[in-house]
């Protein structure tokens, strides 16, 4: 019965034994794998970080009211690294990281510089008023011009119906003195009173439609010569300066362009994710909080 109970106790003994081994065993085992799983978290952390903080550098603000803007981004920004720190754990993280982090935002929190192009606008603008001021007047001379223009066509057509009166007047008047002369006797000429008091009558009319016609046609040739240069030159000069305006307001347009790229701060954003991208794709976990969390 003693060595029975001794066998028994014995036994028990060995198998208690086996049993703590084999808890140790497993406790090793899962602390090192512990250790493994938290350093491929740690890495996927990093390349979600990564990824996010290259999406934030290429983002593209709203020009609407109320739309996404810097202040927006620079809360985006915040977020995502707080969030960071967060799952990495603070204590975790070097003061190298913390230190890039606030030069960084420093950086982002500078102001653009557009002094030069504000000035370029400036001078634009105040040329482009200039021009448009002098198109306002050219095109108010040339609405009087071409006002005067129509004055003048209508003088033209009424002179032009003048005209064709007086050669009609003037040609029945030279035909009416020709068969006068022809009319006269053998006695009408031998008496020169007879033939001045017709033939002289006829020639006066004549004389008179011609000075009549004649002065209708240098009316005509003045008008018809001042209307074809009447406005000319001033809608050519109009086409030059809307020439010049169309292409100042594409440089103002352009310059504004670049005005609102430099203040979206578009290439110190994705220099500044990118460096910060780079710094914590390095990172790694701090020994002690590793021992500490796999001594748990």
């Amino acid at each position: 019965m003693s060595f029975a109970g001794g066998s028994g106790r014995s036994f028990g003994g060995k198998s208690s034994q086996k049993k703590d081994r084999k808890k140790k065993q497993e406790f090793h085992k899962h602390r090192v794998k512990f250790t493994d799983e938290e350093h491929i978290d740690f890495k996927q952390l990093k390349d979600r970080v990564a990824l996010a903080l290259d999406k934030l550098g290429h983002q593209v603000f709203s020009l609407e009211p109320g739309g996404y803007s810097f202040h927006n981004w620079m809360m985006s920004f915040n977020l995502l690294l707080d969030d960071f720190e967060e799952k990495a754990v603070p204590s975790n993280l070097p003061k190298e990281y913390y230190d890039a982090r606030l030069k960084i935002t420093a950086d982002l929190l500078q102001p653009a510089e557009t002094a030069d192009i504000d000035w370029e606008i400036q001078n634009l603008e105040t040329e482009i008023n200039s021009v448009k001021l002098h198109m306002s007047e050219l095109t108010k001379q040339a609405s009087e011009k071409r006002e005067r223009l129509r004055e003048r066509v209508s003088k033209i057509d009424h002179l032009k119906r003048e005209q064709m009166n007086s050669e009609e007047e003037l040609g029945q008047a030279t035909k009416s003195l020709d068969k006068t002369k022809k009319k006269q006797s053998l006695f009408a000429r031998l008496f020169s009173t007879a033939k001045n008091s017709s033939v002289d009558s006829a020639k006066k009319r004549v004389d008179s439609l011609k000075s009549k016609k004649e002065e209708i046609d240098e009316n005509l040739q003045e008008l018809e010569a001042g209307s074809k240069d009447l406005g000319k030159g001033l809608e050519y000069e109009i086409a030059i300066l809307r020439e010049k305006l169309d292409s100042m307001q594409q440089s103002e347009a352009e310059f504004t362009a670049k005005k609102e790229e430099k203040s979206q701060l578009s290439e110190r954003r994705a220099q500044a994710t990118a460096g910060l991208s780079q710094i914590i794709s390095l990172l790694k976990l701090g020994e002690p909080a590793i021992e500490e969390k796999t001594s748990e």
